[in-house]
């Protein structure tokens, strides 16, 4: 059987014990109870069997699948340490912080833009620099 095709049998197999613990409730079964987790269980065996599978080799393949998922997020975890470390190393100092007036436009130059701006407009630039002002 193929991971995927036990994944799709685990789906199938979850869905159905939960329409049962579903109908159980509705019923104001005892869901906590051993007798019903017993059920649950011969009834999973049952589904398995009629699959070719023990409840063992499910379980197997079960740890087996989760294991692997395991390593999977240990070598992404991995991964993503190597960045972050990459990152850090291309990390530069803290920037310069601009000061106003001595590294961006003081009021003077504000001012030249705007002339600039307003001298370009082909209609009455006047009435809206006075507006300004």
């Amino acid at each position: 059987m193929t991971k995927s095709d036990f994944l799709k049998l685990k789906k199938r197999i979850d869905l159905q014990l939960a329409k049962l613990t579903q109908l159980a409730l509705d019923e104001n079964e005892d869901i906590t109870s051993q007798e019903f987790e017993e059920a649950i269980l011969e009834v999973k065996k049952r589904l398995l069997s009629q699959r070719g599978i023990t409840i063992e080799d499910y379980e197997q393949m079960l740890a087996e699948i989760n294991e692997e998922r395991m390593a999977n997020k240990k070598t992404s975890a991995s991964a993503q340490e190597q960045i972050f470390s990459q990152i850090k190393q291309l990390k530069g100092e803290n920037g310069y912080t601009p000061i106003k007036g001595k590294d961006y436009f003081t009021n003077k130059e504000i001012e030249q833009i705007k002339d600039e701006v307003f001298s370009r407009i082909k209609y009455q630039h006047h009435k809206l620099l006075e507006k300004q002002k």
